[in-house]
Order: structure tokens, then sequence, then C-alpha cells
């Protein structure tokens, strides 16, 4: 398969095994822990969406529900899973297969149950069309490293507006001066997730994992402070 042209790069393979042989035992150790750790967290937080597909099928519609969050996430675990077949890592390509396996279903869930049908196609489309072209990328390109580097400042991108998402009803908040419309567990779980894979990408030493999930634990802080700036209660003595 053309997603896998990669993985027979020896020097990439020489590169990590140097890194990993760098690492103390006790180091090791803490990253096999923290890998199952963030494996089952992140899976988690994917899991967010069988409650919503569950509300979907209940009601026979999608009503009220995007599809872009669903598309959105979907590409950015394409683009992930790839940046982890390419670097050996199986932590991320397993997160992010299953991620992306989820995220699909949800979108079939929410595509049957919907009556906006075109605005949905062109979602699918744009969604399509980007991995596609991912995909023409690493068929083309001849430069393992260079391949690498360039995946992670895309997978960089994605990661970042997936963790802004949250900020979308940061107006409503300021103007309800309520958190009513933020999820508190889900912030909280943010804030978890993120600095789990900080941690992983500063034991691994890549910035591409690192950056994100450093923008991603001060947007999860930032939200959880409204939660002290702006408590629930507040609304109700209005």
């Amino acid at each position: 398969l053309l997603l896998h042209k990669h993985l027979s790069c020896g020097l990439n393979q020489l590169t990590n095994v140097g890194q990993f042989q760098q690492m103390t035992s006790m180091e090791l150790q803490f990253l096999d822990l923290l890998s199952i750790s963030a494996t089952f967290s992140t899976i988690g937080m994917f899991l967010v969406g069988i409650p919503m597909c569950k509300s979907i099928i209940r009601k026979k519609s999608s009503e009220g529900v995007s599809p872009v969050p669903f598309a959105m996430c979907a590409v950015s675990c394409f683009f992930w899973l790839q940046y982890g077949i390419l670097k050996h890592d199986r932590t991320i390509v397993l997160i992010n297969l299953v991620g992306f396996i989820l995220q699909v279903l949800y979108y079939v869930v929410l595509y049957s149950h919907s009556k906006q049908k075109n605005f949905i196609h062109l979602i699918m489309l744009a969604g399509i069309l980007s991995c596609s072209a991912l995909q023409y990328y690493l068929m083309k390109s001849t430069n393992h490293n260079t391949t690498l580097n360039n995946l992670g400042k895309m997978c960089l991108v994605l990661n970042v507006l997936n963790f802004a998402s949250p900020l979308a009803v940061l107006k409503e908040v300021i103007k309800s001066k309520s958190c009513e419309s933020l999820p508190l567990p889900l912030c909280a779980a943010n804030l978890i997730v993120a600095a789990q894979w900080f941690l992983y990408g500063l034991l691994v030493s890549d910035p591409y994992i690192k950056i994100p999930n450093m923008i991603g634990i001060a947007l999860a802080v930032f939200q959880l402070s409204l939660f002290f700036i702006f408590p629930k209660e507040r609304a109700h003595h209005g």
C-alpha cells in the first residue's frame, strides 16, 4: 500500500532506536505507563460522541448537531494516523485509527438522520479531498524527514483548531455571564489529555506533539477559569 511506503526507511528506524536508547530505564517505564494512560483517556474522549448518536437515533433527527466537528476530527485523526505510520509510533497509530473509525461512524449516524444532506455532502467532500491530497503528497514525496516534518506541521495546525473549537461559545458565555453552555467534564478532560500528550511529546522529543498540546493546556486552563469568573449559579440570580 502507498500508505506504508515509508515504513521501510532504515535511517528513521535507527534514529528512533537511538532516541530511546538515550532514555533511562525509569524514563522508559514512565513512557510506557504514559502511553497506556494517554491511549485510554484519548479513546475515552473519542467515545463522547456515543450519547449524542444515541440521542439522534432516538429522536430520528440530527437537528441542532453540526457535522463540522465530526468531519474535522476525522480528518485530524487521518493525518495523525499517517504521521504515526511514518514515525513508527504505535501509540499514535492505534489511537488515531480508533478515532478515525469512530468519527466516520458518528458521521454516518448524523448523515442518515439529517435533512440538510447537501451541506453534509459539502463537508464530506472537503474531508475526502483533504485526505486524498495528503495521500497524493505521501505518494509523490521522496525525502522521508522532509515529509515527516511537513506532515507534523499540518497535524499541529489541525490539533490547535480542534482544541480551540470549544471557544466558539465564548461570545455566549460572556454575554450571558454564565458557563451553562460550556461542558465542565469535557473541559477538564481536555486539560488531562493535553497534559498527558505534552509529557509524551516531551519524552519522545517531538515538537509536533509538544507544541499543540502546550497550547491545548493553555486553552483548557482558560476555559476552566471561566467557571470561576462566570459560575453557573450566577445565571439563576438574574
